[in-house]
């Protein structure tokens, strides 16, 4: 089967798990017999075509009033970008062509943004049946995360509603939708998007490995301080703060806690300078396996509501136990004293005694690797890449 993989960034240009997800996908489906083309955008003014991972990509010049590499990006120019993305007539030339050489047998549209709802009506026009994923809330708000400033946004705003309006008459015309979890889909639901819309919970396909010496096994015969991590985006709305104000109410031993990513300098700076401790580390960016196979535990304290967390079932893999907040999809994910703990970001103190509990018990926590890495059997990237299978195939027939 020809799988036409839409896809506004894609490797070697990550920015976070969406990317990923998505070469993880798109490579198992190739060592399965398929074949997979990406489609995605660059900030180039020609088209280019490259190969990674033994599939190719494609990339097409993004049209809109400026491009999605851009760090900084002219508070002034914002709400005409989102309006222009909420339907861009000017990729729809580009995509059409694609479509028109390749002669894919589905298209699977992973992250639109860029190329905008216009993708799924060109695909209509030429009779190729879509699949979209919801990666996030993209066709219900224009920031795509629901959450303002690290605030969960409780309803639609009025700005949203009105942007949403193009982009939920746009996803009627696809055949099938995908979600990580069965809150992402929920959530759309609120808003009538996808009504009528055959949906699927698939969650994420996850690559990591353990070695020998990442068996649970091993990890329960550690001993020693209760070594916390947390990784992915150095950002307040992260829960960054929430976590490091927490740690500074712990013991003054019995655990140490290192903080993995990337974020703004002088935000990350200022957080070093506050929270200055021996206990706490820094490190930056890191190689996932290498530090979750650090860990014996992992923190996801997100503030705002993620459609699944992908750090978490990348620790999940590695057999390293999580303490997850309630936000979004996580508690799809946590089982409770099974692979780890929930707590509850507007109750004051719920951290604290989650973490206070886990310092105390080391031992308590590293017995959860086992029935972490079983409850991550689910993310096996060729099972969750068969399920998706089954779904291009029904929307074949």
């Amino acid at each position: 089967m020809k799988i036409l993989l839409v896809s506004s960034r894609y490797a070697p240009h990550v920015s976070g798990g969406a990317e990923r997800v998505a070469q993880t996908l798109v490579e198992t489906l190739a060592s399965l017999g398929h074949e997979p083309v990406v489609l995605t955008t660059q900030h180039g003014k020609e088209p280019l075509e490259r190969t990674v991972g033994g599939v190719r990509v494609r990339a097409v010049p993004l049209r809109n009033v400026y491009d999605l590499s851009r760090k900084q990006r002219p508070r002034s120019l914002k709400p005409l970008w989102h309006v222009i993305d909420s339907w861009n007539p000017f990729m729809t030339r580009s995509v059409a062509r694609i479509i028109q050489e390749e002669r894919p047998d589905v298209i699977h549209t992973n992250l639109v943004t860029g190329f905008s709802p216009s993708v799924w009506s060109v695909a209509r026009d030429a009779g190729v049946p879509v699949v979209h994923i919801a990666l996030d809330h993209y066709v219900i708000c224009a920031r795509s995360g629901m959450a303002i400033d690290g605030v969960q946004c409780a309803s639609q705003h009025a700005s949203c509603a009105l942007l949403s309006v193009p982009r939920v008459r746009a996803a009627r015309t696809i055949s099938a939708v995908i979600g990580p979890s069965e809150y992402v889909l929920r959530r759309h639901r609120q808003y009538r998007a996808f009504d009528g819309i055959p949906s699927f919970v698939i969650p994420f396909p996850c690559d990591l490995t353990r070695g020998p010496d990442e068996e649970p096994a091993a990890r329960c015969g550690r001993g020693g301080p209760l070594r916390i991590g947390i990784m992915g985006r150095v950002e307040e709305n992260k829960g960054v703060r929430l976590l490091l104000d927490a740690a500074a109410r712990l013991p003054s031993n019995g655990w140490n806690l290192r903080i993995a990513g990337w974020g703004d300098p002088a935000f990350v700076a200022a957080l070093q300078a506050r929270y200055a401790n021996p206990l706490l580390e820094f490190v930056g960016p890191v190689d996932p396996r290498s530090f979750l196979a650090s860990l014996d535990l992992l923190v996801f304290p997100s503030l705002v509501p993620d459609t699944f967390g992908m750090s978490a079932a990348e620790a999940l893999t590695m057999g390293v136990p999580v303490i997850a907040s309630t936000r979004g999809a996580l508690p799809e994910m946590i089982e409770k004293g099974r692979n780890g703990f929930l707590f509850d970001p507007d109750e004051e103190g719920s951290l604290d005694r989650v973490l206070q509990q886990a310092v105390r018990d080391p031992a308590g926590v590293r017995r959860l690797a086992a029935a972490s890495i079983e409850s991550a059997a689910r993310f096996d990237p060729k099972s969750v890449t068969e399920r998706y299978l089954d779904v291009y195939r029904s929307i074949r027939q």
